[in-house]
């Protein structure tokens, strides 16, 4: 799966029975703002100003705050 969308239908096939039309709308749009900030901070790496060191961090950071928000999530915190 390569696009947003494959991964959308894969992610809404979870859910699509039990969620209204509302719901699902606006979980689209999350879905895909969550898609667009996240593209919006990598991109960032391939900058002139980023180091490559400076890019290897940005994406453990990333990967690390997507861990916590696992965790959050399994907990019922979020």
């Amino acid at each position: 799966m390569n696009t947003i969308a494959e991964k959308w239908n894969q992610y809404e096939g979870l859910f699509h029975e039990k969620a209204g039309e509302v719901q699902r709308k606006e979980t689209k749009r999350a879905f895909y703002a969550g898609a667009m900030a996240f593209m919006v901070i990598t991109m960032r790496i391939g900058e002139k100003e980023i180091s490559e060191e400076a890019g290897c961090a940005m994406m453990m950071g990333l990967e690390e705050e997507l861990k916590l928000f696992a965790k959050q999530v399994i907990k019922g915190e979020v």
